[in-house]
């Protein structure tokens, strides 16, 4: 049941009374096929649009797509990889150079002898640096002794707030103290004094030292191999150690890159494999679809399978996966020249030529079958994925539809057909496969009455016994030469969608209404009659 307001409802006719049926999926039990004059005459406008009814019909079709989608999609993962892989190449001959420039430091140092004396030169520094730094500790030391004996440590005596009787010996009490420090200061700093000469004497008699003259002997020597390393791009001699810290770490970095560059041989026989396996699926599939249109071929019309051949969904597709719907005509030109020529040819081999030079291109090269500046820098701003599909674009069938006019010996392209030519071939194909119940909506529009009875009436009395055939029509021919099971008249007159008369053959009603509605009448049916034995018997004559 179906309405406007509540859409599609099925019920199911149980114990004398219908009710409605809500398990999910059940819908599916009534899938059927349904085609209008229109669309099949828009088939056969467009030939290739056979391919989805060629492949609706077969599982093993069906299987093959999903197969080949299941392999372009492994493709993309494993061309990822390898792109990953391939990207470390430059990784690894930067390391290459920074390994070989380290070895050749470590080397140059040990071939130098620079360590050695550079460790002495370390050790007479660090030495030295001790001797300095114990006279100049000395030399602050004493100086800060020196200001302080300089200080007023004991001023003198505030005798303010004491009685006039007391001040006297309170003075005499402390101010020798204060006399005798001040004696006692003068010897401090002339002492500090003295010791400061002896120090700074101490400090010119050490130039004279031997310690002293191997310390400078030894740092000329050492200045001299510093400068000679130096010309030979060794700046940093004191890093032996970090030098070769640094080269383990590249020389690990290394190893682990060329762990995953390693597999970049594998990685590219797997993509070869895929590529393969999508023209053997390709090929499978071409073959199940010639099996089928082999089958329903008739004395008629004929449909050939021209393998990978259809030029123009390629366009579409190629267009699809860089996301560019117009323009790069000249470009697409080019492609089309080199992979869809008119003479036959191995597409495969062509399409290499061209994704080599789309490769090229991308590496910042020229490209050698003349692609322009725009196309150039589209391709160049691809990413991975886009060129894995690219690289396993295949195109699809291309579908060759012939017909044998009458009086005809040889086959000709449904091309240059007229109208009820080309829609007699695809109604050929249409009622020829399938098992689910079919629909047909006045098939008869473009066909002349004996297109109608020797093909459309002909057909549907064969395949009926196979499956339910429901046509829409106002030809005569059809329901009655065809030997309908069941026939509903609508009610033209009626508002609403309501039936006028139904039944089979057999009923008076049902003669009595294709008499009046198909043939004009009785009396216009019976003329006719009259005037066709007529005319068959002049013919006899």
């Amino acid at each position: 049941n179906y309405s406007l307001k509540n859409g599609v409802k099925i019920f199911r006719f149980a114990n004398d009374k219908w009710s409605e049926v809500t398990d999910k999926g059940y819908i599916d039990f009534f899938a059927f096929e349904q085609y209008t004059q229109k669309q099949v005459f828009a088939v056969a406008k467009h030939t290739n649009a056979l391919r989805e009814l060629i492949d609706s019909g077969s599982e093993d079709i069906s299987r093959l797509k999903n197969e080949k989608d299941k392999l372009v999609q492994e493709h993309i993962s494993v061309y990822k990889k390898l792109k990953t892989a391939q990207g470390y190449k430059p990784q690894i001959d930067r390391l290459d150079t920074e390994i070989k420039d380290l070895k050749q430091k470590i080397e140059n140092l040990k071939s130098s002898n620079i360590t050695a004396i550079a460790q002495r030169q370390a050790a007479f520094t660090m030495q030295h640096d001790r001797i300095e730094t114990y006279f100049g500790l000395m030399q602050t030391n004493l100086a800060q002794m020196l200001d302080s004996s300089r200080s007023n440590v004991f001023p003198d005596f505030d005798l303010a707030g004491f009685e006039e009787a007391y001040r006297d010996e309170i003075y005499a009490l402390l101010s020798p103290l204060k006399v005798a420090y001040d004696g006692f200061a003068g010897q401090i700093e002339q002492s500090i004094r003295q010791l400061l000469e002896q120090i700074n004497k101490s400090y010119e008699n050490m130039q004279g030292t031997q310690f002293e003259k191997d310390r400078v002997t030894h740092n000329e020597t050492y200045e001299v191999k510093k400068t000679e390393l130096q010309e030979r791009g060794i700046e940093d001699i004191n890093n032996y150690q970090a030098y070769t810290e640094k080269l383990k770490v590249c020389e690990d970095e290394r190893k682990n890159l060329m762990e995953v560059t390693a597999i970049i041989p594998q990685l590219e026989q797997k993509l070869a494999d895929i590529k393969k396996s999508l023209y053997d699926r390709q090929e499978e599939i071409s073959q199940r679809r010639q099996q089928v249109v082999d089958r329903l071929s008739t004395n008629k019309v004929k449909i050939n399978i021209r393998k990978k051949a259809d030029g123009k969904k390629f366009e579409g597709q190629f267009r699809e996966v860089i996301q560019k719907d117009r323009g790069y005509d000249s470009n697409f030109s080019i492609i089309k020249a080199k992979c869809f020529p008119q003479s036959p040819t191995v597409f495969e081999q062509a399409y290499k030529t061209v994704i080599h030079d789309i490769l090229e291109i991308r590496e910042g090269k020229e490209s050698s079958l003349g692609f322009d500046g725009w196309f150039a820098r589209m391709v160049r701003e691809l990413n991975d994925e886009q060129m894995s599909k690219l690289e396993t674009l295949i195109p699809d069938d291309q579908i060759d539809v012939l017909y044998k006019p009458n009086g005809s010996s040889n086959f000709r392209s449904i091309v240059s057909a007229s109208a009820g030519q080309k829609t007699t071939a695809v109604l050929t194909y249409i009622l020829s496969q399938g098992s689910i119940p079919l629909l047909l909506d006045q098939p008869e529009d473009d066909l002349d009455n004996r297109l109608v009875c020797d093909l459309v009436v002909e057909k549907i009395k064969q395949i009926k016994e196979n499956r339910q055939v429901i046509v829409i029509t106002h030809n005569a021919n059809i329901p009655v030469i065809g030997d309908a099971e069941y026939i509903v008249s609508m009610d033209s007159n009626s508002r609403y969608l309501k039936i006028h008369t139904e039944g089979m053959l057999e009923s008076a009603d049902v003669r009595k209404e294709i008499c009046a509605i198909m043939e004009g009448g009785e009396d216009a049916f019976k003329l006719r009659a009259s005037r066709y034995k007529s005319i068959l018997k002049q013919d006899k004559i």
